[in-house]
């Protein structure tokens, strides 16, 4: 029985091995082709087909800047993550555009701020509690000129500012304070001894910075009514 088998299977290789010999000379044969080697070597040298082959380029300066940088920040880290135990270098490099974009909008918020609050701030009356009068000689003797022709040709702002420099005057030649360009109109209203005096100072002080750092506009008729005020001051009468 077994010897039965194994005749079978020798002949089925037999007629297996046939078929295929008999199929081999059925298909076409295959032609040896030659290529131009010159013609492949241009090909490979056209920059056009360089799929797969990187083309490396030196770095250039402003690469190896960059290097040297990224190169003394990982150190640094380094050193810290020795001394401290924390992940640093990896945690740097993830977080280094929000790092820098979070220092660049600190850098923009203080001058944005220096510039925003200078222009809001600096000429208004609370600032104006350090007013100086370094623009005007208040000991100069054509004050008075100046306030007629600022009144001549309707200047009332300017107008206002003169009487007030005239207030100044008037207390420097009565002894009352002394004048230094340095000083503001706390300082002026500081040295004055009499309460009542010094009261009233306050309040030519606020109508001068409301109206010249404020920058209020005044018409004829209100600056007659605030210049009441400063003129009776410098004639000692009550306001």
């Amino acid at each position: 029985m077994v010897q039965a088998i194994v005749d079978q299977d020798v002949a089925d290789e037999g007629a297996i091995e046939t078929a295929y010999l008999t199929l081999d000379t059925m298909l076409p044969q295959q032609e040896a082709r030659n290529f131009d080697e010159a013609a492949l070597a241009i090909l490979r040298s056209d920059p056009r087909y360089q799929y797969e082959r990187e083309v490396s380029q030196a770095p250039s300066a402003w690469d190896r800047f960059w290097d040297m940088v990224g190169d003394w920040i990982d150190a640094i880290l380094k050193r810290l993550e020795d001394m401290t135990g924390l992940r640093l270098v990896s945690w740097f490099w993830d977080y280094i555009w929000f790092i820098v974009f979070a220092v660049a909008l600190l850098i923009a918020v203080i001058a944005l701020r220096g510039r925003v609050f200078s222009k809001v701030f600096a000429r208004t009356a609370g600032e104006a509690g350090a007013v100086r009068t370094l623009e005007e000689d208040i000991t100069a003797d054509d004050l008075p000129e100046q306030l007629a022709e600022a009144e001549r040709t309707g200047e009332w702002r300017k107008a206002l500012r003169l009487q007030y420099l005239l207030v100044l005057r008037y207390l420097v030649d009565e002894g009352r304070i002394s004048w230094k360009p340095q000083h503001t109109d706390r300082d002026y209203q500081a040295q004055l001894k009499d309460e009542d005096e010094r009261l009233r100072f306050g309040r030519l002080s606020f109508i001068f910075k409301w109206v010249w750092y404020g920058e209020a506009m005044l018409d004829r008729g209100q600056y007659e009514r605030l210049s009441v005020a400063f003129i009776d001051f410098r004639s000692r009468r009550a306001a």
